[in-house]
């Protein structure tokens, strides 16, 4: 049974970001004309093998679908970006991965879901953790509102008190590590009582 929690969370609406820079990467919101790109990495078996799909797109007219729906405004359902390389002149190179919260409130406990996924030629390299720290830093920086919400009991920190921790959730499978360890770096810890064959993260935001 969910537990309903006082809570603060990011404040989305319908603002329109300026792209976010790490010293390797530029991420923005995806946009129409990324469509090859983006099928280019979404038709990647390595890429999609750990995803919510678990497969390749079949073909581009689904990932042209995807792409629709990930389209800004967010209006507080998403905030996900392309992962662009950033050449050594400061501008945009080529699409390299996707990430962010694609879900704004997890079916699996109720908080915002983080995700991400790269090319396997770009695997190994660090571009991961960066990605993921230039990400929470902004989603960290985000106005906040309180919110009551519901979410699954044991993804609580707090679980005696149902304060008013926020907390930002992502889950693995066991067997990809590198994602572990890329979790790990940016802060979350993972956590048990999801009977769902994953393992569960939270990164800890705010909190009393």
């Amino acid at each position: 049974m969910d537990a309903t929690i006082s809570t603060t969370l990011p404040f989305i609406g319908d603002n329109l970001f300026e792209p976010i820079l790490s010293d390797r990467l530029i991420l923005r919101p995806l946009l129409l004309s990324d469509l090859q790109a983006f099928y280019t990495l979404r038709s990647q078996p390595e890429a999609m093998a750990h995803s919510n799909k678990g497969k390749p797109d079949a073909n581009i007219d689904e990932t042209f679908d995807k792409l629709k729906r990930l389209q800004p405004p967010y209006h507080d359902s998403h905030l996900y970006f392309g992962i662009f390389l950033k050449k050594s002149d400061g501008t945009e190179g080529d699409l390299i991965g996707d990430g962010g919260v694609h879900k704004f409130v997890s079916t699996k406990t109720g908080w915002p879901e983080f995700g991400y996924k790269f090319k396997k030629a770009y695997w190994g390299q660090g571009y991961a953790t960066e990605f993921a720290l230039a990400f929470i830093g902004f989603w960290l920086s985000l106005p906040r509102t309180q919110r009551s919400i519901q979410v699954t009991p044991s993804s609580i920190y707090h679980q005696d008190t149902l304060g008013t921790t926020e907390l930002i959730y992502a889950w693995t499978t066991s067997d990809n590590k590198s994602s572990q360890r890329v979790l790990q770096k940016a802060g979350f810890e993972s956590f048990k009582g999801l009977d769902n064959g994953l393992i569960n993260w939270r990164k800890v935001l705010f909190k009393k």
